[in-house]
């Protein structure tokens, strides 16, 4: 009788490939979105009147007081 031999797979190559499909169905899922998305949210509005305020602050206390 002969041996059976064992059914290998290469693990490896599934793992980097479910990660590769996946990625391609989010991107494609965010790009879908953006696409419809054109208005800016209230919190991403509040965000970046934070972000202006600091780089103002930052500016202010180098610059001038500095």
């Amino acid at each position: 009788m002969t041996k059976k031999q064992k059914n290998t797979r290469n693990h490896a190559r599934d793992m980097i490939g479910d990660y590769y499909l996946s990625n391609r169905q989010v991107e494609n899922e965010n790009r879908e979105r953006q696409q419809t998305q054109k208005e800016w949210s209230t919190s991403e509005k509040v965000l970046l009147v934070i972000i202006l305020l600091g780089a103002v602050g930052l500016v202010i206390k180098y610059v001038v007081l500095g």
